[in-house]
């Protein structure tokens, strides 16, 4: 079963089991954790759930779309790679 590690601002890791084709807002909201709000359901129309992704995984995940490109330019967080 496939496993996200979340990692807060304070260091705080929790890791998450999820099932294939759950997003990683979906896994934290399931599980109830901190720092993601998740406010719009997952329609790509809010940003409370902008996390940042380790390096190493990026070329693992599907190529960021429009949307989610201009959506994060909104964002509270600093955006550190575009």
């Amino acid at each position: 079963m496939p496993a996200i590690t979340f990692i807060q601002a304070d260091g705080k890791s929790d890791r998450v089991e999820t099932s294939g084709g759950e997003s990683a807002m979906q896994a934290a909201t399931r599980h109830g954790l901190d720092g993601i709000l998740a406010e719009c359901g997952g329609n790509a129309m809010c940003a409370t759930c902008h996390v940042y992704i380790d390096a190493a995984w990026l070329a693992r995940l599907p190529a960021m779309v429009d949307d989610e490109d201009a959506l994060l330019d909104g964002t509270a967080a600093e955006r550190l790679a575009e």
